[in-house]
């Protein structure tokens, strides 16, 4: 379980109560911070052009409607799972993927 850095001082406030600890005592809990998963597919989400997330849309519809993904790019598909679980890389991807749509249908002639 990853903790972020509000939910991590929250948590040593309550080792602190807990065992009636002094603020000075409480050196021995160290927190590594690291940037959660949801974050880490949400920065990819909001870096990939809007080609590819029509690309990703695709590959998720797919992937939820348990479609056979033969025939994808790979790095589609494992994209495509990692934003799967995150409702918020969803949107994301579908904005871009429309205003893609959009604008190839704009461009033909």
């Amino acid at each position: 379980m990853e903790l972020d850095a509000n939910v991590a001082n929250e948590f040593v406030e309550l080792i602190k109560t807990k065992n009636g600890l002094q603020d000075s005592h409480v050196a021995t809990f160290e927190l590594h911070w690291r940037q959660s998963t949801f974050d880490d597919a949400l920065d990819k989400a909001v870096k990939l052009s809007r080609a590819q997330a029509h690309e990703v849309w695709r590959a998720l519809q797919l992937l939820v409607s348990r479609e056979s993904l033969v025939g994808r790019p790979a790095a589609v598909v494992e994209l495509a799972m990692q934003f799967n679980p995150f409702p918020v890389t969803w949107r994301v991807i579908a904005d871009k993927a429309l205003e893609y749509e959009h604008l190839a249908v704009k461009q033909k002639p």
